[in-house]
């Protein structure tokens, strides 16, 4: 009866359904943060371009001077040259990121277009989260160099210390996420040491001086390596790339559990907001006080 029911069905809550990315460069999402207030004080420039890495929340910052697709689409062709293209690109309808340029450069590197219904802004959740930390992040940072409106300066280092700081959802940071954890933080100690007193000791200068260049690009020079005879002492790089990718992709596998329970307790909390609970006789309720506190 209730799903037959105009009127119920009209003030039914709506379903959470998170976003939850299964894979690195699955899903970036993009937005614009509105910053014309401060265009005198900042070159001109009157937009932020956010784009986000739905899987690490990586986050990319680039200053506009106008929100046309001429300034958006060349940003996110040089993201997508860099670092390869993702699989999705998610976006509201803005004109700037709906338009011919931007839809040939999508089909260049074969990237799916998903858009956001219209004043939907919770479809776009993820970047508008990120939007609010980085703007809280760069207002605090001018204000404590005394640069009140000056953002486009400070832009590059909030991002930064964004990138770099404990994300709640992921429980890591989107920097290590996305790129893998630091390899000096895995190499041996003693490997570390040996390898600075090498660069100590040498003289380049005096190392250099009897090789020619056209030796050096000469590849039948290195006919003589036998790789079999190379010492294991000799290559703890490779042990260490090996290590590297195994505690990259631990990593990832947390990150993935760790959304996912993020995801389940938004789904719960929606619930809880929306549903309405049969109690039992006897049962021990807290209900919320209704009163006029005007009386």
């Amino acid at each position: 009866m209730v799903n037959g029911c105009e009127i119920c069905q009209s003030r039914r809550a709506l379903v959470t359904r998170p976003i939850i990315a299964e894979h690195q460069r699955e899903r970036y999402i993009v937005d614009l943060v509105d910053f014309k207030y401060y265009s005198d004080v900042n070159d001109g420039f009157k937009w932020m371009l956010v784009m986000v890495y739905s899987f690490s929340k990586y986050m990319w910052t680039v200053p506009l001077k106008e929100k046309s697709a001429s300034a958006v689409v060349p940003a996110n062709r040089t993201i997508f040259m860099t670092f390869g293209p993702s699989f999705l690109l998610h976006s509201d309808n803005g004109r700037e990121f709906c338009n011919e340029p931007m839809r040939l450069m999508l089909e260049e590197f074969n990237v799916r277009h998903v858009r956001g219904r219209a004043r939907c802004p919770w479809i776009q959740g993820q970047v508008e989260r990120a939007n609010q930390t980085i703007k809280w992040m760069i207002g605090s940072r001018f204000l404590t160099l005394n640069t009140p409106g000056r953002w486009i300066s400070v832009r590059e280092s909030s991002t930064y210390s964004y990138n770099h700081m404990r994300h709640g959802t992921t429980s890591n940071t989107p920097f290590i996420l996305f790129f893998g954890p630091p390899l000096r933080d895995l190499m041996q100690e003693e490997h570390l040491n040996s390898v600075i007193e090498e660069f100590n000791v040498v003289d380049v200068e005096d190392t250099m001086e009897d090789v020619e260049p056209m030796d050096i690009l000469n590849i039948s020079n290195f006919e003589f390596l036998d790789q079999e005879g190379i010492e294991e002492d000799k290559v703890p790089l490779d042990v260490q790339n090996i290590a590297q990718d195994d505690l990259a992709s631990n990593l990832r596998d947390s990150a993935k559990e760790s959304t996912q329970r993020a995801a389940d307790r938004m789904v719960a909390r929606s619930m809880w907001r929306n549903d309405y609970i049969d109690f039992q006789l006897g049962s021990r309720v807290l209900i919320r006080p209704d009163i006029d506190s005007n009386q």
